[in-house]
């Protein structure tokens, strides 16, 4: 029954992560005055493309740096499912942990309309929840 749950956990992380692709990160955004919403999806391809720049600025740096924590948590993925159990769980923290500048640059000024969406946050939930599968598959060995 432990290996179950252990299992359920590992898969919820995956499909909150799958789903934070099709929920709104950022809304509204004004584009030619028309408010938009920008989807997770969006955001993962507009985050990638900053060391692309010929003009980087800091919430460029930012926004990459919370990129990478996509590719983190798949090499975090692909551990839980070599049994590599410690590093997936070291990759959870440090997935949960590299949009942390860019989520407060975001708020610094304390305007509450560049808040993030619920994207942003069921996005860095499938990281703790990382956490808390890997955690729960090495107390289960």
């Amino acid at each position: 029954m432990r290996n179950r749950a252990v299992w359920i956990a590992f898969l919820v992380a995956v499909a909150l992560y799958g789903i934070s692709f099709i929920l709104p990160v950022m809304y509204p955004v004004f584009v030619l005055g028309r408010p938009i919403s920008i989807y997770g999806w969006q955001a993962f391809l507009a985050c990638m493309q900053p060391p692309f720049k010929s003009d980087l600025r800091l919430d460029d740096i930012t926004s990459f740096v919370a990129w990478l924590a996509n590719p983190v948590a798949w090499l975090g993925f692909g551990c839980w499912l070599a049994k590599k159990r410690k590093m997936a769980f070291c990759a959870g923290y440090v997935s949960l942990l590299l949009p942390t500048p860019f989520l407060v640059m975001l708020t610094w000024d304390g305007r509450s309309q560049d808040l993030p969406g619920p994207g942003c946050w069921v996005w860095l939930s499938s990281f703790a929840v990382l956490i808390v599968a890997s955690r729960a598959a090495i107390v289960a060995e």
